[in-house]
C-alpha cells in the first residue's frame, strides 16, 4: 500500500486518493506538495543511507529539497527544533 501511495507502484485497478485527489492527476507542484506531506521512513538504514555521508545530511536533503529554509543557519535551526523519535 505505501508503495501505491507513494507512486513507486501504478495501481492495476482502482484509485489512490490523498486529500479526495487521485495521485495520478495531480500537477507538478500539488505532487510537490504531496511529497512534502507525505514521506516515506523506510525501515533498513542500511538499504538507503549511504555510510559516507554525516548524519545530518537525512535532514538537510528534505529541508533544501522542499525549500522549508533559506539559509544553512535556517535549516540547522528547523534540525534542532525538530522532535526527537524514541
Amino acid at each position: 500500500m505505501g508503495l501505491l501511495l507513494l507512486g513507486f507502484l501504478t495501481p492495476t485497478g482502482g484509485r489512490v486518493l490523498y486529500d479526495g485527489n487521485d495521485s495520478r492527476t495531480l500537477s507538478v507542484q500539488e505532487w510537490i506538495a504531496f511529497r512534502r506531506d507525505v514521506q516515506a521512513t523506510f525501515q533498513n538504514p542500511f538499504a538507503v543511507c549511504n555510510p559516507f555521508y554525516r548524519v545530518d545530511h537525512v535532514l538537510t536533503v528534505p529541508i533544501r529539497r522542499f525549500h522549508l529554509a533559506r539559509s544553512r543557519a535556517e535549516a540547522r535551526a528547523l534540525m534542532e527544533q525538530a522532535p526527537l523519535a524514541v
